[in-house]
């Protein structure tokens, strides 16, 4: 029976293949062409007419949604308001609603054309709703995501750079103390200062980047910080090692929905139409076609269009190439459903639900097509069963609308995007596939930055293990003099350098003009110690917590600062939602400007204010 109705097929496909089983054929450019003449010589009622026949002949094979048209018709909207064509513009906008009233790029290119009205509360309106759906929609949503991920790979950098620079503003002096004392026994006394000094910069001297100043200054910095800063210290050199790894996954994502896989699963999981990716799907199949999965997509885009047909051909080819296909056994079930003959149908859900244990679809599927052979035992026992696999998956599909019985296996996303990067990766790749992007997290660990924070953690770790015995500098909490235990005893104070002890703790009998020179000595270091956390509060809120010692609550401000700076620079560059979404941009960097603004004047305006002691 299964190699006559394969000859049946074939022998549709010889005849001309245009006969699905469902007597259902969606020329959908033909007609949205019709619709857009019609509205173009300004015969609307016409052009009503041919987008509610698009629609309706659409919604009988269980599509509902037309992203590529809805984009098209937003693009017609916003051309005709510029010639002035008022009433074409607003049925344009009025058809892109209808022809995909999910995705957040509709009201998006609205809000562009409320602008351009000058009606800025209808642009807001329109954004706001857009932003609403955004996550409704896989394309939007996983762009919408990769854009968060290269915002925050940007804020990372930039916030390790801010506490890496308050560090050596907290640090730096004890450092080059330190340096001074190993460097002392070989060299001049002013040669060895002005070395001391130079090794805080010591990247730049090996004509390394600035980069590696950053990772250096980090290494330097962790075996004079304390517990909480060592933390912070190690916190942000392991988000700076996977920055890079973030980036290259961000890109491949975003590279990703192009692909011919990708587009042909979130048409299929979305109900949109999308004649490119059945364009690219054929494209594909003549380089790989012994592909199970390829072959199982791109039955279920025809499918989809209502060429029955052919998507049985495409199944029974995946069957072939891959018995255990659970997906693929589920299509071909539902196309014997659609063509009445429900026991054949009934086999395959069965053979789909013992391939696949966890496939809530082909036990609801079979309680449908035993529901119209009256067996309603046997219709309650797979409903039950189907409950049992996925009690949510079954209420989903309960709420489908009734002229959806069935329903088809869709290839979840992130088994699109691994498929995809598999194909991609094939011996044909450099030839064929050369412009498809994978992730490949070791390639993407093979980056300067990646190793570079690796070798300065482990680095940082080996120097403060290096000095645990001989301990390292500290500075005086009153003057800001450094010493280090061979400059006092450590019996004393490890807060105070040794005349603040005698002065402020001993109180010995030390002759007034070395209290008065002290006393000098302290106020200037309370000036300038105000004068560098004012300049830090004021450059970047956060940084003055950490010079403080708060280096934790410091660190998160940074991060929530640096979070809306780099958002109001990159946020609809790198991933952009639409070819038409100023108005996005333009209100999501302006509320990024407006919440950098708030955190500055909440947490630096205090640091700006204070006064010294």
């Amino acid at each position: 029976m299964v190699a006559r109705a394969l000859a049946a097929a074939l022998l549709l496909l010889i005849l001309g293949g245009s006969s699905p089983l469902r007597g259902i054929e969606l020329p959908a450019g033909e007609l949205w062409s019709r619709a857009n003449a019609a509205a173009d010589a300004g015969e609307f009622a016409d052009a009503d007419r041919q987008l509610s026949e698009l629609l309706d002949r659409g919604s009988q094979i269980d599509l509902t949604r037309y992203p590529q048209l809805a984009r098209s018709a937003a693009g017609l909207a916003e051309q005709a308001y510029r010639e002035g064509n008022a009433p074409l513009a607003e049925w344009a906008m009025a058809a892109a609603a209808r022809l995909d009233p999910v995705s957040a790029a509709v009201p998006f290119a609205a809000a562009d054309l409320a602008r351009s009205r000058g009606d800025w509360l209808g642009a807001f309106r329109s954004v706001f709703s857009g932003l609403m759906k955004l996550m409704a929609d896989d394309w939007t949503g996983t762009l919408a995501r990769m854009d968060l991920l290269l915002i925050l790979s940007l804020a990372i950098f930039l916030t390790a750079a801010g506490f890496a620079i308050a560090l050596l503003v907290r640090y730096g002096r004890a450092a080059t103390h330190d340096f001074r004392e190993i460097l002392g026994g070989k060299l001049s006394a002013g040669v060895t200062s002005v070395l001391a000094f130079s090794l805080l910069f010591l990247p730049l001297f090996l004509w390394l980047g600035p980069v590696w100043l950053i990772l250096w200054w980090l290494a330097l910095m962790y075996a004079y910080a304390n517990l909480r800063e060592k933390a912070a210290i190690v916190i942000v050199l392991i988000a700076l090692a996977l920055t890079p790894l973030l980036i290259d996954y961000a890109a491949a994502r975003m590279a990703g929905l192009q692909n011919p896989v990708v587009r042909a699963a979130v048409a299929d999981i979305n109900d949109a139409y999308d004649e490119g990716a059945l364009i690219g799907m054929q494209s594909l199949l003549e380089a790989q076609p012994e592909d199970p999965l390829l072959h199982l997509l791109m039955g279920n885009l025809y499918f989809q269009q209502g060429s029955d047909v052919e998507a049985l051909v495409h199944f029974r080819r995946s069957v072939q190439l891959d018995e255990d296909l659970a997906g693929a056994h589920l299509n071909i079930g539902n196309l014997h459903f659609l063509n009445n003959d429900f026991t054949a149908a009934i086999s395959r859900y069965e053979r789909a639900a013992t391939l696949d244990a966890r496939m809530a679809i082909a036990p609801f599927n079979h309680s449908v097509a035993a529901a119209q052979m009256n067996r309603y035992d046997e219709q309650g026992r797979q409903l039950e069963r189907a409950k049992q696999r996925s009690r949510s998956v079954v209420n989903q599909l309960t709420r489908k609308p009734p002229v959806q019985k069935i329903s088809s296996y869709e290839l979840p996303l992130s088994d699109a995007f691994a498929t995809a990067e598999r194909i991609a990766k094939t011996k044909a790749a450099p030839e064929v596939f050369g412009t498809y992007a994978f992730f490949d997290p070791s390639r993407s660990a093979r980056n300067v930055l990646t190793g570079g924070a690796v070798a300065a953690l482990i680095l940082a770790l080996l120097m403060a293990w290096a000095r645990r015995k001989t301990g390292v500098a500290g500075s005086c909490i009153k003057c800001g003099r450094t010493f280090c235990s061979r400059c006092k005893s450590s019996r004393e104070s490890a807060t105070y350098c040794t005349q603040c002890i005698h002065i402020y703790l001993k109180r010995d009998g030390v002759s007034l003009e070395t209290k008065r020179k002290k006393l000098d000595e302290v106020q200037d270091f309370q000036s300038r110690t105000l004068r560098t956390r004012r300049l830090l509060a004021f450059l970047l809120p956060g940084s003055a917590r950490v010079y403080e010692g708060s280096a934790i609550s410091g660190l998160l401000l940074l991060l929530v600062f640096l979070l809306f700076v780099s958002s109001a620079f990159l946020v609809g560059r790198t991933a952009p939602l639409g070819p038409a979404a100023d108005t996005l941009r333009l209100m999501l960097r302006l509320g990024s400007v407006i919440g950098a603004v708030l955190v500055w004047l909440l947490f630096s305006i205090p640091s700006l204010r204070e006064r010294s002691g």
